[in-house]
């Protein structure tokens, strides 16, 4: 990791990216702007001490990877209080959803 404790809102102006990969760092939480990122594919958020996601998150409709092992938070919101933290979110194709732990 790099320290990093927090992304920059500009990032949102990155449109065209396309994987990011900020595992092993110190970030809380994500910009809204994250969600301008819509070409974005691959996002790896391992080893940080996130509680939740933006709700921009939706935005990103390509989104086939989420990594999110050793975070705070839980990604199915609809299972928070009973659910075990994943580790990585696989989205073969919309409108499919495949959870994966380990």
């Amino acid at each position: 990791g790099n320290g990093l404790k927090a992304l920059p809102e500009a990032i949102g102006a990155f449109s065209r990216l396309e994987s990011l990969a900020v595992m092993d760092n110190c970030i809380e939480q994500l910009p809204e702007s994250v969600g301008r990122c819509t070409r974005l594919t691959y996002l790896d958020l391992r080893n940080n001490r996130l509680k939740s996601l933006p709700e921009s998150i939706g935005n990103l409709r390509r989104l086939r990877m989420l990594k999110s092992r050793a975070t705070r938070f839980r990604p199915c919101p609809k299972h928070s209080e009973t659910a075990p933290p994943w580790s990585d979110w696989i989205f073969p194709a919309p409108p499919s959803l495949r959870c994966q732990r380990g």
